[in-house]
Order: structure tokens, then sequence, then C-alpha cells
């Protein structure tokens, strides 16, 4: 389509969210709110990036299983806590047999848990796979700083 921007292509909102879960947590939230505040719609875009869960199941599971090795148990077993069965489910079964005994048995110690702790052990999590997994999105951006 070339009624498309640049902005289309790329997906912008992935490409930041992507940037901005490489930050601590304090400049993700100062960041996020900055862009709130002149763009709110594309502050709810991003947001919605830095949390989604699918990003973990879309993964192969070597990749999972290298990124979970780079986070405490306790971030992955709340993650998991906020997510659905399939996508809890999904997970745990290609993490390898020592995480899925850690984790489960952590899941399974934990009390309610606060949006809050949820939405920062997300987005430790979504650093670590980030940071570790190697990913389509990862590769999306190598080959367009080649480009």
């Amino acid at each position: 389509m070339e009624s498309e921007t640049q902005d289309e292509l790329i997906n912008g909102p992935e490409v930041a969210a992507q940037i901005i879960l490489r930050m601590d947590e304090n400049t993700q939230e100062r960041l996020v709110q900055a862009i709130a505040e002149s763009a709110p719609e594309l502050a709810g875009q991003i947001e919605a990036r830095l949390f989604d869960i699918t990003k973990i199941t879309a993964l192969a599971p070597q990749s999972i299983q290298r990124a979970i090795a780079h986070v405490e148990s306790r971030d992955v077993a709340i993650t998991l806590k906020a997510a659905s069965v399939d996508e809890r489910q999904d997970i745990i079964g290609r993490l390898t047999p020592e995480q899925r005994s850690e984790i489960i048995e952590e899941y399974k110690t934990l009390p309610k848990v606060n949006i809050s702790d949820v939405r920062a052990s997300r987005r430790r999590v979504l650093r670590a796979i980030s940071e570790h997994a190697e990913s389509k999105l990862q590769r999306q951006i190598v080959k367009t700083r080649i480009a």
C-alpha cells in the first residue's frame, strides 16, 4: 500500500516498546508518561506492547529457556499468575524440566499479587526476552539498521 507511512511499515509502537523495555523501570514509567501527555493513543499502544505476554508464547522453546535463565523465578511465576490458562500452559511447556519445576513451585506459593507487581514482573521478564532471546522482532531491527 502506498498510503502506508514508514512508521506503519516498521510498527513504531512495537519498536518503541522494545527500546523502552531495555530501560530501567523508573525511566520506562517516566518516558511512557511523557509520551502520554502529548500522544495518549500512542502511549496506550506502547504500553499494551510492554505488557504483551504473547511475545513470550511466540518464541521457540530454546529462546524462552535462554531468557528465563536471566530472570528471577518469582518474576516468571507472577507473570504467569496474570496469564490465561492457555498462555500459562504454553509457556510452562516450553521450559526445561528444572525451570518448570522451580517456577511451578514458586507459582504455588504466591499470595495474591497486585497489578503493579504484575506489571513490574512482566516488564522484567519481557526485558530479559528482549535482551537474551532471538526473536523475529530483533531480526527485523537488525535488518532495518543494515538497510
